[in-house]
């Protein structure tokens, strides 16, 4: 029966075989991303607050922005570009990363280089992003006409129900679309030639039926994800940002392997290990001596 403990025990298995690669190539991966949004975060720092306020009290206001304001801001702007070509690298980066999870779950093995086996198609994984991302605020807005009817309705008691339905509905709506396109990424990863919307509808069609075990898959990370949280506060300042750091890295590693595997058994593929080979290699050795014991 697939559960999450089977997902989780293939997870260990796969991240036994090869840790040192595939974490150093989770590192990689999100490394950009990471690196752009603490110079990001430093430019920020560096603009003045008056600044800022002139600048949105101007386009409040209709007013032409006055060139001086602009001159403080021209870093954060360069910066704010480099973001956003570290958010579109990243994107790839992630399929190719996913990509060598799910070797390792059919047992074959895996080379740093990898990394890049998805770069042919790296302007799918953005907009594959962008539109599982605009089909779950779809979903996420079935409850607002039960907020906007809210606002006519005379009875406070009555409004106050309307809008808590509203975003009740929204809220269950929001989840269920966002469990329904959980493995649209895996499966980008897993068939480069799937287009951005079959990706999408690929994760629709295996999650039939099945959302509220990709749901018990995830919720049953809580736990460390709760400790990985908590366990750095009560370190040193430094201490606990690199544990911190490290806990993010293993666990995002982790638990993508355990939905690949998911993934995989969904497809009906037998999640294999790279021992098997050997041990299937073993017995027909020993099948074949005891043959020759009994001839």
């Amino acid at each position: 029966m697939l559960t999450a403990f089977f997902c989780r025990a293939k997870a260990r298995e796969a991240l036994r075989q090869n840790p040192s690669t595939l974490l150093l190539a989770s590192l990689l991966a999100a490394l950009p991303l990471t690196l752009s949004r603490v110079f990001l975060t430093l430019a920020m720092r560096k603009v003045p607050q008056e600044t800022l306020m002139n600048l949105y009290v101007q386009s409040l206001n209709g007013a032409t922005v006055d060139p001086g304001v602009l001159g403080p801001m021209v870093p954060l702007l360069r910066m704010s570009l480099i973001f956003a070509a570290a958010a579109l690298l990243t994107t790839f980066l992630t399929l190719g990363r996913i990509h060598m999870g799910l070797k390792l779950l059919r047992g074959e093995p895996v080379e740093l280089r990898d990394l890049l086996s998805r770069s042919a198609v790296w302007w799918k994984a953005p907009l594959q992003i962008l539109w599982q991302g605009l089909l779950i605020f779809l979903w996420s807005m079935v409850g607002t006409p039960l907020i906007v009817l809210a606002v006519f309705v005379r009875s406070q008691s009555l409004a106050l129900l309307l809008i808590y339905a509203g975003y009740g509905i929204s809220l269950f709506f929001g989840i269920r679309a966002s469990l329904h396109y959980r493995l649209a990424q895996t499966a980008l990863a897993d068939r480069p030639e799937l287009g951005v919307r079959a990706s999408v509808r690929e994760s629709r069609q295996l999650l039939d039926r099945k959302k509220g075990m990709i749901f018990g898959l995830l919720v049953s990370f809580l736990g460390w994800i709760l400790l990985s949280e908590l366990v750095p506060a009560f370190l040193p300042a430094f201490v606990g940002t690199a544990v911190s750091l490290l806990a993010d890295l293993v666990l995002t590693v982790y638990i993508e392997l355990a939905v690949s595997a998911f993934y995989l058994s969904l497809r009906g593929e037998g999640v294999k290990s790279a021992l098997e080979p050997e041990a299937a290699a073993e017995e027909e050795t020993s099948a074949a001596g005891d043959e020759e014991e009994l001839t």
